[in-house]
């Protein structure tokens, strides 16, 4: 258990990200559904996700939360729920990073250090 505990930490860690946005995903949290929505063309937001990918996509990241701690979940399924919270992760940085009032926020920063 001892030389363990990095595992243990990073897994609990990506399994309270999980759960938290599971928890905001499942509750239909107004500042989702607002992002889900925003600049709707369409059936489709600005990013291309249809609003009723809410509920699945935070049943997915609870299934995904109890497949990091099972014990009887197989090896090959565990590393594809880390790499499922990867890309998730990413893709919401991602994103985030590229909407207009992030860009605008980070211009200062970036001629300041030129």
């Amino acid at each position: 258990m001892r030389k363990h505990w990095p595992y243990y930490l990073t897994t609990g860690l990506v399994t309270l990200i999980a759960l938290g946005g599971a928890s905001q995903y499942l509750t239909m949290n107004d500042r989702i559904v607002a992002a889900f929505s925003y600049e709707m063309t369409g059936e489709h937001n600005a990013i291309g996700f249809p609003a009723w990918l809410i509920i699945p996509m935070g049943i997915s990241k609870v299934m995904g939360a109890i497949a990091l701690w099972a014990p009887f979940v197989p090896k090959w399924l565990r590393e594809w729920a880390y790499a499922g919270f990867f890309l998730t992760l990413c893709s919401h940085s991602e994103h985030t990073l590229s909407t207009p009032s992030t860009l605008k926020m980070a211009m200062p920063l970036e001629c300041s250090c030129q």
